[in-house]
């Protein structure tokens, strides 16, 4: 059989095979029953270009960057700065939301306080609880040394007393928890070249440079270099002491003196090294001052014809310098005589190196007084704090010339401490010659 027959076979056969229904179908779609679903199709969505879908992206991820990093930078701007000191000086730098953001030791003492501590991200009250703490716990505040200076810095002059007020209340309160009665010195600062250079030239921090300014103010012959090693404790002990106006300052609570002596200790040793019945003695005065960064007393008092001058260690009593100066007869009234004056005198001095003895005959506050030739060297500076005048300055040329220099009289009622300022010229003035 050929090809061409068994092609028309197999095409007969499977058309026979093959139902044609092709009527029906079409009647069936042309009458659909009431009961028929239609289906719907769903639509083909159209695909946005690549182009417009990569710049949409760059936008949101350019401007997340920028919401990220004003949200960084914002939590990392320092708002305020906090400085602690007590002998520690710890510096807390925190942002708005009060969280910390840096912690400095500014001293040796600071150091061992924050050995071990790791205060970045903390809350502002957890970290000065912390502080306070370890403070308590080292022994850098406690019954015989219990004051704290608080120092707020921020640009918003509202917030930062806010901000010190409520500090102060914490650290009052931290204290009172450990039985000890605060004395908290607080105050608000703003940027201040002259105090940021006084705090690094005596490594100190800003907020004790800006108390001790203030205590200066007050007290005029003080030094600052005296006062920069001191503590906040005895800082405040010497501002009380000495009636200083602390303008700036907010204190509450009193300074602990109990580490110290105490006044009536200090009398007693200089009456007993003077040999001085109390009930004998004129002018009786004590004082706590700061003598090159060290707390003493200052005793002074006249007895006997005599006026004794004593500056006595606050911590243990020691007798530091003692100064006996005689001022007159004793008791009587009468005139002792320029040869009694004379050995007076040289009762003080080495004799074997006295050359020259000049006695004058003076009324001085009322009483017969003869200074020796020594006193014609007194001159020069004024005492701001027991005079109301300066004194004519010493004039050296006239001493090489063997000619007397000017001997300032003392003022009606100058005080032990004035006439102790002549002293110190006097040997300053010998010392250049």
């Amino acid at each position: 059989m050929k090809q061409n027959d068994m092609e028309k076979r197999f095409q007969t056969a499977v058309e026979h095979a093959a139902p044609d229904v092709l009527e029906q179908v079409l009647d069936g779609c042309a009458q659909p029953s009431d009961n028929a679903a239609v289906i719907p199709l769903p639509r083909r969505r159209r695909r946005l270009p690549i182009a417009i879908l990569s710049t949409a992206a760059a936008v949101l991820l350019v401007a997340g960057s920028v919401f990220g990093f004003s949200r960084y930078t914002a939590y990392n701007r320092v708002d305020s700065v906090i400085g602690l000191d007590v002998n520690p000086s710890v510096e807390l730098r925190i942002n708005s939301r009060e969280k910390v953001l840096e912690a400095r030791a500014l001293n040796t003492d600071a150091q061992n306080i924050l050995d071990g501590m790791e205060l970045r991200g903390t809350d502002l009250d957890v970290a000065v609880n912390a502080l306070i703490g370890s403070m308590l716990k080292n022994g850098y505040i406690s019954d015989l040394a219990n004051s704290v200076l608080i120092s707020v810095e921020n640009g918003d002059g509202e917030k930062g007393a806010a901000l010190r007020a409520r500090l102060a209340d914490d650290i009052s309160r931290i204290l009172g928890s450990s039985a000890v009665d605060g004395a908290i010195l607080s105050q608000t600062l703003t940027e201040d070249d002259s105090l940021q250079a006084l705090a690094q030239q005596y490594d100190i921090s800003v907020g004790k440079a800006s108390l001790i300014q203030e205590i200066l103010k007050s007290n005029p012959r003080m030094q600052f270099a005296s006062l920069a090693g001191l503590t906040i404790n005895e800082l405040n002990l010497l501002a009380s002491s000495r009636g200083s106006s602390l303008d700036t300052v907010t204190a509450e609570g009193t300074a602990s003196s109990s580490a110290y002596i105490g006044a009536d200790r200090a009398k007693e040793i200089a009456l007993t090294n003077a040999g001085a019945p109390e009930a004998e003695v004129r002018g009786l005065e004590i004082e706590f001052d700061c003598d090159d960064g060290r707390m003493v007393y200052e005793v002074e008092f006249n007895w006997n014809s005599a006026e004794y001058d004593y500056d006595i260690d606050a911590l243990d009593g020691t007798l530091l310098k003692s100064h006996r100066e005689l001022t007159g007869s004793a008791g009587s009234g009468g005139d002792i005589g320029e040869e009694r004056a004379r050995e007076i005198a040289l009762e003080q001095v080495d004799a074997a190196q006295v050359q020259e003895v000049r006695v004058e005959r003076e009324t001085d506050d009322g009483r017969i007084y003869h200074p020796p030739d020594r006193r014609h060297l007194r001159g020069g500076r004024r005492c701001r704090r027991h005079h109301t005048g300066d004194h004519p300055q010493a004039d050296l040329r006239r001493l090489h010339r063997g000619q007397p220099l000017y001997r300032p009289r003392r003022r009606q009622g100058a005080c032990a401490r004035a006439r102790r300022c002549q002293r110190s010229a006097v040997q300053r003035m010998e010392n250049q010659i």
